[in-house]
């Protein structure tokens, strides 16, 4: 992307902001940064350093007006002035695609892509120097002036940070799922969709795309699918029951197997990997890896255990012989669900809450609960909404206002055989500042209560 002697504005001086403008700062550019917060005297520094201007959030009409780019902050939603502007916006993404020269697997989805950011990160790098970045590890943008460090890079990126890039190329995109999901911003599972396949819509012939199967059943992809066939690969659960055209990736008697040009292999036992995830991710990993012709030969040697991967299904055993299990990482129903459906049969007690980003969790969770969770534990901003569904679909359950107090009414129903599965299915912002803080808390509670063995 061309952006010399352009009047760029940065909207927000965050992680992002701060690294756009030491970028932007070396080439022939001007810099106007806009924040509603009052900026730290280090900040004004820093402003000061890399020759641009400041203004508050209240001049933002000037602020479109007088530049010819708006870099935004993935976190600010941009609705009230997208009509007006939205050929003025532009990403991270893309000033990255234009300065990094190595090639870029990109990760988005629903649930599931840090997972397999980290999964496929950590077998790419036994052959090669792989940066991790985007929502985990490096910051995009510091990737530019470290490539040379690099062979490749592996970022895990979200809808929000794809919605408005124009050229973004990465030499394979993988979407893991789509599940409705921040549609309190994007209004529409369409809309979520659209912003997730920019992922790949300026791809070129020879760069290649990786999709869950049900994607296809969109008009917007199975467009993209026949302008381009030969860049996409497709992988399913489970072998479809109907004839499927396109390279294809699925789990069969614990096989997972590859279609190519009508012909079946297997390319990898599912028994070899670490239980330290759902199938569906190694999968994804699998077929990643057999798409870059890079070897799948998983041993004990590759440490695939992270602090990235705790909040998932992060086991706690007591003493006390009651289990936890610190699932704060689910945000999502589908991701709640997957995490119920681990237990199998065993009897669990159930603790949900957070906001639901407005996705209809009465159908898309309570509805769904199977019988082995004995009781429903609510709380947070939202109890209320949740324990009426409960209710309504004949699920017994109880309601609080605090975590500590889901905590202690957990415990009371739980035991030996019955753990105690926190996955609140919802975002954390109702009580805390991220999932991290939240599942943090949740433990902290663990400790203090019991001792852990």
């Amino acid at each position: 992307m061309d952006v010399q002697h352009k009047k760029i504005g940065i909207w927000g001086f965050g992680i992002v902001g701060k690294a756009a403008a030491a970028l932007l700062s070396t080439q022939s550019v001007s810099i106007t940064i806009m924040e509603k917060r009052e900026l730290t005297q280090q900040e004004n520094a820093l402003i000061n350093q890399y020759h641009a201007t400041s203004i508050h959030q209240d001049s933002v009409n000037d602020f479109f007006d007088q530049n010819d780019l708006i870099l935004m902050s993935p976190g600010i939603d941009p609705r009230p002035y997208a009509q007006q502007y939205k050929h003025k916006f532009i990403t991270e993404l893309d000033l990255l695609s234009s300065a990094f020269t190595k090639p870029i697997i990109a990760i988005t989805g629903t649930v599931g892509k840090t997972s397999v950011t980290h999964f496929l990160s950590t077998l790419l790098n036994r052959t090669m120097r792989v940066a991790t970045a985007g929502n985990i590890g490096i910051g995009m943008l510091d990737l530019i002036n470290k490539q040379e460090q690099f062979d490749c890079a592996v970022l895990e990126v979200s809808s929000f940070q794809l919605e408005y890039c124009r050229q973004f190329q990465p030499h394979l995109a993988i979407i893991t799922n789509l599940y409705s999901n921040h549609l309190d911003r994007h209004e529409t599972v369409e809309n979520y969709l659209a912003a997730k396949l920019h992922i790949l819509s300026s791809q070129k012939k020879e760069q290649q795309a990786l999709l869950p199967i049900d994607l296809v059943s969109f008009k917007s992809v199975h467009d993209l699918v026949k302008q381009h066939p030969e860049g996409f690969s497709f992988f399913s659960l489970h072998k479809p029951s109907i004839s499927f055209d396109y390279q294809l990736f699925w789990i069969e008697n614990n096989q997972i197997f590859c279609k190519k040009n009508g012909i079946e292999n297997s390319i990898a036992h599912v028994t070899q990997f670490p239980q330290t995830s759902f199938a569906i991710n190694w999968l994804i990993v699998a077929a990643a890896l057999d798409i870059l012709g890079q070897p799948f030969n998983f041993d004990s040697s590759v440490d695939v255990e992270s602090d990235i991967l705790h909040h998932r299904l992060e086991k706690i055993e007591t003493t006390q012989k009651i289990t936890f299990y610190n699932d704060s990482k689910s945000t999502v129903p589908e991701s709640t669900l997957a995490a119920v459906h681990s237990f199998n049969n065993q009897p669990i007690v159930l603790i949900v809450g957070g906001l639901s980003k407005g996705v209809d969790r009465a159908s898309l969770l309570i509805a769904q609960l199977p019988k082995n969770v004995v009781h429903v534990i609510c709380f947070g901003t939202e109890k209320d909404q949740l324990f009426t569904a409960c209710t309504q679909y004949g699920i017994i359950a109880s309601r609080y206002e605090t975590l500590q107090e889901a905590f202690i009414a957990a415990c009371t129903y739980a035991n030996e055989t019955i753990p105690v599965l926190f996955s609140p299915s919802g975002s954390s912002y109702d009580l805390f500042n991220n999932y991290q803080e939240r599942g943090n808390a949740f433990k902290k509670l663990i400790r203090d209560c019991f001792t852990v063995v």
